[in-house]
């Protein structure tokens, strides 16, 4: 909103004023939930510094007076305003689309999304050692620690934000800790808990007390990462071959359990890769304080 704002050469006050014509211009229907007749230019600094969260009459008439769109600010009040769990996952995906772009701008769409369902906290997750918890972690961009779900390896998490099968646990993701290239890729992210045949798979990429957390965006394929597959009826972490027809999964060193799939297109293809996944170490989530 800031950013619109001095965009836009207007003061807290003249946005201010813009935004109250909007509401008293505005019939009593448009402007339920006790809204007021004003807003002033203190309150809008504090919405600015995410102290405060307007209610929706509010927020439509800053939308209106930046000129922006009013869904997005709908779905902001939406998720922010602790709404029961399907309103607050519908706003959350309503902000994914309307937000989500290149770089650094996919990662806090993806931080959008958890807001729907917990503030954000010390992040405890990430590879390496567990210097994490303290002042560096607290300070880190709220937008980059991340609220990740972990599934059992076999089990499909469909396409939306939260997973439509089991979740086993939550942990915290440091996106910071990621290259910038990776952070990119950060989409509805979940980790994989692999079992004994997906560690084989990996092929010395993943150990036996890592997740794989999976990047949806995963194309091109790379003949030296390790993707989350669907096939026969479960997901398998592999790697893979694709020659326009069909998929390979590849087998474990020494083995012989390859499977084909059928992928004419990369729409098909799209429909059997879920991602590419990285190795992550998470840590207890009572680590940190």
């Amino acid at each position: 909103m800031r950013s619109r704002r001095l965009a836009a050469g207007l003061s807290l006050r003249q946005l201010a004023e813009k935004a109250s014509l909007t509401l008293a211009a505005r019939p009593p229907a448009h402007a339920r939930g006790g809204s007021a007749a004003s807003v002033s230019a203190p309150y809008i600094s504090l919405i600015e510094n995410g102290r405060k969260v307007p209610n929706q009459a509010v927020a439509l008439a800053l939308a209106d007076a930046l000129g922006d769109d009013p869904a997005l600010y709908r779905a902001w009040i939406a998720a922010r305003k602790r709404a029961d769990l399907d309103t607050a996952l519908a706003a959350a995906e309503t902000l994914k689309r309307l937000l989500a772009g290149p770089g650094a701008d996919a990662a806090r769409a993806d931080a959008a999304s958890e807001a729907a369902t917990a503030p954000a906290r010390s992040t405890t997750a990430g590879r390496g050692p567990s210097d994490m918890c303290g002042t560096a972690a607290t300070s880190s961009p709220s937008f980059t620690r991340l609220r990740v779900p972990v599934i059992r390896e076999g089990a499909d998490p469909g396409e939306g934000v939260r997973p439509a099968c089991e979740v086993l646990e939550w942990r915290r993701l440091d996106a910071s800790r990621l290259s910038d290239r990776d952070q990119a890729r950060l989409d509805r992210p979940f980790a994989l808990r692999p079992g004994e045949p997906g560690v084989r798979r990996a092929l010395g990429l993943l150990a036996p007390d890592e997740c794989a957390l999976v990047l949806r965006a995963f194309l091109p394929l790379a003949t030296d990462a390790v993707y989350a597959v669907r096939g026969g009826g479960r997901v398998m972490l592999g790697r893979v071959l694709w020659n326009g027809r069909q998929l390979l999964l590849l087998p474990a060193e020494s083995k012989s359990d390859f499977m084909v799939l059928e992928a004419g297109d990369e729409s098909r293809l799209r429909s059997l890769i879920l991602g590419a996944t990285l190795a992550v170490r998470f840590e207890p989530e009572d680590a940190c304080t």
